[in-house]
């Protein structure tokens, strides 16, 4: 592996079994869940970040999708809104997850997403 002079060389990217889990809860069911969906977590995080995704970027999307969400359930449609809360829910869930992956986890970063979540709700 012979490298350009100046240049450094490139982190590995992590495997999906080096990505953290998610985050411990408390509850009767918490635990359980946790056992459950921890390698598909750590799967999607890891394509994510892979992927070079910036955690701005699924908040964003969570907020347009619940947008999106918002007009179709005011034209009365019913199952289409329901199916997008999914990708919706999920676009919140990963984004502080890529955010504290990537190192960009900031207070700041942490209010707006509070605040563009519930206008979202």
């Amino acid at each position: 592996m012979s490298e350009s002079p100046g240049t450094e060389p490139q982190a590995p990217a992590p495997r999906v079994r080096d990505m953290p889990a998610p985050r411990k809860t408390t509850g009767v069911f918490g635990p359980a869940l946790r056992f459950v969906f921890t390698w598909p977590y750590r799967a999607i995080l890891a394509g994510l970040y892979r992927a070079g995704v910036r955690p701005w970027q699924l908040t964003v999307a969570s907020l347009l999708a619940n947008v999106v969400v918002g007009w179709l359930l005011l034209t009365g449609r019913r199952f289409l809104p329901g199916a997008l809360l999914i990708p919706a829910g999920l676009f919140d869930v990963f984004d502080g997850a890529v955010a504290r992956l990537r190192g960009e986890d900031r207070r700041a970063g942490a209010f707006l997403d509070s605040v563009l979540d519930r206008i979202g709700d």
